[in-house]
Formats: structure tokens, sequence, C-alpha cells
């Protein structure tokens, strides 16, 4: 694995002090929670049987823990969709797991379980990846898939994405024709009327159709290019107008990663959630008389 030193550390401990019979492994989808599992897998040296989370498949793994002879663990997976049903039948069986039963979810948002789950669960929270360890990511899909980077493309890659599923997912979509189309919103969003704002929305994945961008990454771009505006303005002795704009590029920067913390929240309306933005960033901008 890439990264996630004190992660790691965590799980060592942990083994040395008796591995606990559930965990949960928080973070965003492609951060390597399933990567971790199979390393908890190697270090105990037990099966990895993965599940889905439907509430038949669940009570499948249930029987089969109880009927087991030797240490497994249960890998459920994309657990964030969980029905109730489902995450019932699941408390049951951690509440009094078989001798040999060892249970690993996998959650983007620790909110999107029961609270009785969450107080029988040892939490493990993947960390953040450096932009050196994304660099690493970068040049293994170099190495691996012949890929070949311009400077730019691949400043913006570790500039822009936060794991490696985020840094395939931007290569699809050619990365300076992503950010060209970020730098245009960025321009304009403010400036153009109001129907015509919502318009971003129609080149972006709002209804997880895999059709257009990625909200999450279009975000990450758009902080991206806030903050090369603020590098752009500290390059010269700045007035009042230059203070106001970078206060107002910060804002926007808050603003963004704010509403980037709600889209994992399971039933998130992401069209919603983006025109709010949009009223927001248009709000930031259009508060300044100079605008």
């Amino acid at each position: 694995m890439i990264g996630q030193t004190e992660v790691l550390k965590q799980i060592d401990n942990l083994i040395q002090k008796g591995f606990p019979r559930f965990i949960v492994i928080t973070g965003q989808k492609g951060q390597g929670k399933t990567e971790l599992a199979k390393y908890i897998s190697k270090k105990l040296n037990y099966q990895l049987v993965e599940f889905g989370i439907r509430i038949d498949e669940i009570r499948e793994m249930i029987e089969m823990s109880y009927k087991q002879t030797e240490p497994i663990i249960y890998l459920i997976q994309n657990a964030d969709k969980m029905s109730i049903g489902a995450k019932n039948s699941l408390l049951k069986v951690i509440e009094e797991p078989s001798q040999q039963a060892y249970f690993i979810m996998e959650l983007q948002q620790m909110e999107n379980t029961l609270e009785t789950i969450k107080s029988r669960c040892q939490q493990i929270k993947m960390e953040s990846y450096t932009d050196k360890e994304i660099e690493e990511m970068i040049n293994y899909i170099r190495d691996k898939d012949k890929y070949i980077f311009t400077g730019e493309s691949k400043s913006i890659l570790i500039h822009t994405a936060q794991n490696y599923y985020q840094i395939q997912k931007l290569l699809s979509y050619n990365v300076s024709e992503f950010y060209d189309y970020v730098d245009k919103v960025y321009n304009n969003i403010y400036k153009v009327q109001s129907a015509n704002s919502f318009k971003i929305a129609e080149k972006l994945d709002l209804k997880d159709t895999e059709e257009g961008y990625n909200l999450e990454m279009f975000w990450n771009m758009y902080i991206y290019r806030c903050y090369i505006e603020c590098y752009n303005l500290t390059d010269y002795e700045m007035g009042n107008e230059d203070l106001t704009i970078m206060h107002i590029l910060y804002e926007c920067i808050k603003t963004t990663e704010k509403y980037k913390q709600k889209l994992n929240i399971n039933g998130i309306n992401k069209v919603m959630l983006f025109d709010k933005w949009v009223m927001d960033i248009r709000k930031l901008w259009r508060s300044y008389e100079f605008i």
C-alpha cells in the first residue's frame, strides 16, 4: 500500500492486543479501504470473504459465520447504502459473533450507519494522501500503462486528485480539457444570468449515471483553480481590490469544501446540493461593488 503509515501502525497494534471482532473502515471511494482489509487478512493469515449489502446476503453471511470452524474475515463493501433491515440483521451478529468470525465494514461516512453499530465497532479512518504519495501513484500508472503525461497535466493531477481512483477518473476525462471547462466556469459563474449559471450542471454527473464529470472531481478542480488565482495575486504587491478578491477566493474554497463534505451522505440530492452551491458562489462574488 502507498501511504497510510499511521493506519498500518494502528492495525499492527490492534493485532498485538487481540484483533477486534468488528471494525469499520471509513474513507472516500478509492482511498484504499479494500486494500487495507486484504492487508489485515494477510497479517492475521485468515481467509477473507466478501459479501454484498442486500439483506439476503447479510443473512447468508450470518448463517455461514455460525457454521465455520476456521477463522474467517467477512468484508462488507459499499455499506453506506445498506437498508435498515440489513443493518439490523448485521447488528445481531456483531453483538453475538461466533468464536471464529471477524467482520469488516467499509463506509464513506460514519453517518450512514446506525448509532448502535457505531457504538460496537472499532473505527479505522483512512488517511489523506500527500502530494508526494499522489505523484507515486501517477508514476505507477505511467510505468504500468505507458501513459504519457505533460508537465502541466501531471501538476493538475497532483493538486486535484486525492487518491488512485480519482487519478484514473481524471485521466478518463482528458485532464487539460476538464481543467479548461472548470476554468471557464470559474471565470463566468458570477457574470452570466442566473438561469444560465445552472446550465453548468449539464456536463456533470449528478444522477450517478457515469455520464458527465464527477461532481467531487469538479469541486476539487474548482478549488485548485481558486488557489491558482491566489498564487497569481501574491506575485506582486496587492491593492485593496486584490485583497478583496483574495478574501472572496478563500471564501469560495471554504464554501466548496463544505459542500464536498455532504456528498457522501446517504440519500443526498446532488442536483439540489449543486444548485445551492452555485447560488452561494454567485452570492460571494456579487456581494462586492467592484464586480
